[in-house]
């Protein structure tokens, strides 16, 4: 996607923000009119947006456009891609993106940071921070070791469960 090489004030002469849209303010192409929602949706789920033959995405475009500045990173609390609402953007570093986001699909605990052992027949914890994985302990019950994970989880990164 292209950076963001536009103002807050030239963004708003383009569009207008109404809850998580942006709404175009003129005619920019034959297949763009006035007050139409400017974007598409990507198979991601985030909203791209064409200016001037460039995609940006919805989101960049929000906050540059409601804050004034670009951010590097941004993160949508509630995990919806497409929902760009500015209440639910907030600037970040790549690491704090990372602890915000979905279990992978190989997951058989349910829970970030948790996995079988079928050696030990035991749930290892465990948690990353800064490159560095720290091991929490084996635990016979599942919800043991969500419970540690969940512990050192509020510890390293100030932040709750989603």
């Amino acid at each position: 996607m292209g950076t963001i090489s536009y103002t807050s004030e030239q963004l708003h002469e383009m569009f207008e923000y109404c809850d998580g849209e942006l709404i175009r303010r003129n005619t920019t192409s034959p297949n763009a009119c006035k007050g139409d929602s400017a974007g598409c949706r990507q198979k991601s789920g985030y909203v791209v947006i064409r200016i001037a033959k460039k995609l940006h995405y919805r989101h960049q475009l929000i906050w540059c456009m409601l804050k004034g500045s670009r951010a590097k990173e941004l993160d949508h609390i509630n995990r919806i891609p497409g929902d760009d609402r500015i209440e639910n953007l907030r600037a970040c570093t790549r690491a704090e993106n990372k602890w915000n986001c979905n279990n992978r699909r190989d997951n058989c605990s349910g829970h970030a940071g948790v996995s079988w052992n079928k050696r030990a027949s035991r749930w290892l914890a465990y948690i990353n921070k800064n490159g560095k994985r720290y091991n929490l302990g084996s635990f016979r019950e599942l919800h043991d070791a969500v419970d540690a994970r969940q512990l050192a989880k509020q510890k390293l990164h100030n932040l709750s469960e989603v």
